[in-house]
């Protein structure tokens, strides 16, 4: 089987790309450069190197392939976050209808239902109702995970040195976090299940849920600084604190608008099941946690 994996060096792509050659499937890994693929030894690893936006490169990517896994790239410097989130999505399907790919593999988010004040997921509600818009003979699988515990990666010198974070998210709403080892293990599954069929959402709500105190208080634990402090935040406060690091204002203003859905429950719409329960604990992931944490 040939896949074509949108975004093959970066924390799920790499994941899944690695999974599906252990398969021994032929990958087409799409990057923008190439040195990020020179430490990937196999034979049927196919470096493709360009940019998605290129409908003319995206297609000849997607021509031939069995099975694409899609996403739209976060963009934190672009200046309007639903212009380029809808370029790509357009882009995207322009290239799955030109190339006659049959299964789509698409990473959403949970509260992709909604359309309305969501922030950064509401571009990829948009992509989800353009992919939807394919035949149903076109296998649609849109992917919607929790937020990825990774996430806490860039936040490691913060609470390293200065004892805290924050956003807009209340600190006692319970949110699902996901690891993206476990995202890349299950798209791998659909990638290989033939039964899989029609336009279908997959939500995965990771192991359980819990607030970010909590989160923060078992990576403080883990590090050895359980005084590790999550604070929520004005949006301007937010705003303010993305922007300082050279995040555009667009941005800024949409991440503070997302944490502000998931305080009015637009997240939690998915009964957890065995199903879309991930195995990884925070626990787990706080071994990784305290490797970057180490670093910082």
């Amino acid at each position: 089987m040939t896949v074509t994996v949108i975004g093959a060096t970066g924390n799920i792509g790499s994941k899944l790309t690695q999974i599906l050659l252990t398969l021994g499937h032929t990958v087409r890994a799409i990057a923008r450069h190439a040195e990020k693929l020179q430490g990937i030894n196999d034979p049927n690893l196919e470096p493709t190197i360009g940019d998605i936006a290129d409908t003319a490169f995206l297609t000849r990517a997607f021509t031939g392939a069995d099975a694409v896994y899609t996403f739209i790239p976060p963009n934190p410097m672009a200046p309007d976050l639903s212009a380029y989130s809808d370029s790509v999505s357009n882009s995207i399907l322009s290239a799955v209808k030109a190339s006659g790919v049959k299964k789509v593999i698409n990473l959403s988010s949970l509260g992709a239902q909604s359309t309305e004040k969501m922030g950064v997921i509401t571009g990829l509600s948009r992509n989800e109702a353009a992919l939807n818009t394919l035949p149903e003979n076109v296998t649609v699988v849109h992917l919607r995970p929790g937020f990825f515990m990774e996430n806490s990666f860039s936040s490691a010198a913060m609470v390293k040195h200065m004892g805290f974070t924050g956003s807009t998210v209340d600190p006692n709403v319970k949110i699902s976090m996901i690891a993206t080892a476990d995202i890349a293990a299950y798209a791998a599954k659909l990638i290989g299940d033939e039964k899989v069929k029609g336009h279908v959402v997959a939500p995965l709500l990771g192991a359980y849920d819990l607030t970010l105190t909590e989160f923060w208080e078992k990576l403080g634990h883990a590090v050895g600084n359980p005084n590790i402090k999550y604070t929520q935040i004005s949006t301007e406060q937010q705003v303010e604190g993305l922007t300082k690091y050279g995040l555009s204002r667009d941005f800024a203003e949409n991440m503070a608008e997302m944490g502000h859905a998931v305080n009015e429950g637009k997240m939690a719409v998915h009964p957890r099941t065995p199903e879309n329960t991930t195995p990884t604990t925070v626990e787990e992931f706080s071994k990784q946690f305290k490797a970057v944490y180490d670093a910082a």
